[in-house]
């Protein structure tokens, strides 16, 4: 997600469409959830090609660290990593 660029996203037909991935390039449907937050993202990103824009205008965000620790402290998670929401709690 961090490399995903706007050109990619397909609001229209609510798919990805991701030139390279692990397998090639692979098409994504969107689940509403994902939809709704893109599409409003959509509605505000300004000029960035990114959809999760860094800092520094024009840059990706390149590491979820500081804002992943302020989600778990707010949402009293402990020490959950993204990758066992991501995998469904293995």
């Amino acid at each position: 997600m961090l490399t995903l660029r706007w050109e990619y996203v397909d609001l229209e037909r609510g798919l990805l469409r991701l030139p390279d991935s692990k397998t090639g390039p692979k098409v994504i449907p969107l689940n509403a959830p994902a939809f709704g937050l893109l599409a409003d993202r959509g509605e505000a990103r300004g000029d960035s090609p990114w959809v999760i824009p860094g800092a520094v205008a024009e840059e990706r965000l390149v590491s979820l660290a500081k804002i992943w620790r302020r989600v778990r402290k707010r949402a009293d998670l402990g020490d959950v990593r993204v990758h066992v929401l991501r995998r469904g709690g293995d």
